[in-house]
This record gives C-alpha cells, structure tokens and sequence, in this order.
C-alpha cells in the first residue's frame, strides 16, 4: 500500500510540475485574452480540483474525467423559454470511474451536488460488472473496484457579471 500511495504521490507532483512550467510559458497570454474577452474564464480547475478530492475521500480506484469545450446555452435549446445569449454556458463532463457497488453512484451525485455545483444534469450514467463471469464475492478490496461505470453530466455556468449576482 504505501508504495502505491508514494507512485500516486509522485505523479501528482510530476503533474503538479507540468502545471507549473505550462502556466510560466502560457499564464500572461491566457490573463490578456481573459482581459480581451476573447477567452472567458470557466470553473474547470475547480471542479477537476474536487472531482479529484472525491475520488480520493470515496475511495474510487479507477476514476478518469473529461470536459467537452463549452457551447453557449441559447432559446434555440428551449421551447418557448428566453433564455439571453451569452449569459449561460454548458459543457458535457464524461466520467469513467470503477465503483464497488452501485450504491457508489448515488453518493457520488450526491458529493458533487453538495460540494461543486447543484447545476448540473446527469444525461446518462450506465455500469456494469467488470468481469460477468467471475463469482462476486463479498469482500472489499480498495485498490479494485467491481462496477464500470460511465456517466455524462451536462455542467451549467455562467459567465455574465448580472448573472451571477443572481
């Protein structure tokens, strides 16, 4: 156990390091096309930060993540409600992750309402058992989960000053 909590350390800081040198070649160009407007600023970092947090306090062994660039949120997406353009944002956040049992996805939706984001949709989530034909048993190993399990979330937010004043 503790050489793969110090292989997991060392590639956080690996991670941590590449972070590091991306922000020193490419920080002032980003704050000036957030300035511009060119770029809008989005909550990614923190929701990655305690996707993160949760995999680790949920024990989830294998946990990965994806977000899809972000579309503009628009009345062509409603029947009959306005929604303003360029005030609301959404992106499709992917989750792959191995669970123990069902019962996992539940409390994970759940973590995510209550310490990221109530705004947000699950659009699909499916699991299955990881090998069909092995006897399951009744142990828990937390290095191996026992449900494969995919998920897609579409992620709300705004960009609007007046919107989030809301």
């Amino acid at each position: 156990m503790k050489l793969t909590e110090l292989n997991s350390l060392r590639s956080q800081v690996t991670f941590l390091q590449l972070q590091v040198k991306l922000y020193n070649q490419y920080g002032a160009k980003y704050k000036d096309l957030v300035r511009k407007g060119i770029v809008k600023q989005q909550d990614r970092v923190f929701w990655a930060d305690s996707l993160i947090q949760m995999q680790k306090t949920l024990v989830i062994p294998d946990f990965g993540f994806q977000f899809t660039p972000e579309q503009v949120l628009d009345s062509n997406r409603f029947n009959g409600i306005k929604v303003d353009r360029g005030i609301f944002y959404f992106s499709r956040l992917n989750i792959n992750m191995s669970l123990q049992h069902d019962g996992d996805l539940p409390k994970l939706l759940n973590a995510i309402n209550e310490r990221i984001s109530p705004f947000y949709l699950v659009d699909r989530c499916k699991y299955q058992m990881k090998n069909k034909t092995e006897v399951v048993e009744a142990k828990f190993d937390p290095e191996k989960g026992n449900v494969e399990t995919e998920c897609s979330l579409i992620v709300f937010h705004s960009h609007s000053k007046t919107a989030k004043n809301l």
